[in-house]
């Protein structure tokens, strides 16, 4: 299956736009306390790459975190790890990575598509000793999911590096 008619059967709200030089995918979500904004790029290989922003999705952010992505040929393949490289970020953004999480990893689409679930890569920006190259399943989702106040939110593109513990 095409993974843009896999993506329109799951997200019929989606629409192609340009992000920099990029034609994706992009469609919103809406919750009562969040905005959700997503990004895909299909590349030639059929691979997904995925970016989320939750309340704070900011154009150009999104085309330097895809123009690394690509230009780089971070990781994609790599089925079982985190990938980690050093980038450095336009202002205003202070963040020094970029993550992608590979499809194992990632868990996009868990549920509502087998075809996309196991093609999406996961890319957000990071700040260095978040997370680290080699990292697995259980390491990334730990630091997702963290009750002990360093909880990392990669979803929002506007945090700043956690330098004590928060609730947030």
């Amino acid at each position: 299956m095409d993974p843009k008619r896999a993506i329109l059967a799951v997200e019929p709200a989606a629409r192609e736009a340009a992000v920099g030089r990029h034609r994706v995918l992009r469609y919103s979500t809406n919750t009562p306390a969040h905005a959700f904004e997503s990004v895909l790029l299909v590349l030639e290989d059929s691979h997904v790459i995925q970016l989320v922003a939750r309340d704070s999705f900011d154009q150009e952010l999104a085309a330097f975190l895809l123009d690394h992505v690509v230009d780089n040929r971070q990781a994609v393949g790599d089925e079982e790890a985190l990938s980690v490289t050093r980038a450095t970020f336009p202002q205003p953004w202070t963040f020094d990575c970029v993550v992608m999480a590979p499809p194992t990893i990632a868990e996009r689409f868990e549920g509502r598509s087998d075809h996309l679930r196991e093609r999406v890569y996961w890319a957000f920006p990071a700040f260095r000793g978040e997370f680290s190259s080699g990292d697995g399943s259980e390491e990334f989702w730990h630091q997702l999911g963290r009750k002990d106040g360093w909880r990392i939110h990669i979803a929002n593109w506007r945090r700043t590096p956690k330098t004590a513990k928060a609730w947030d």
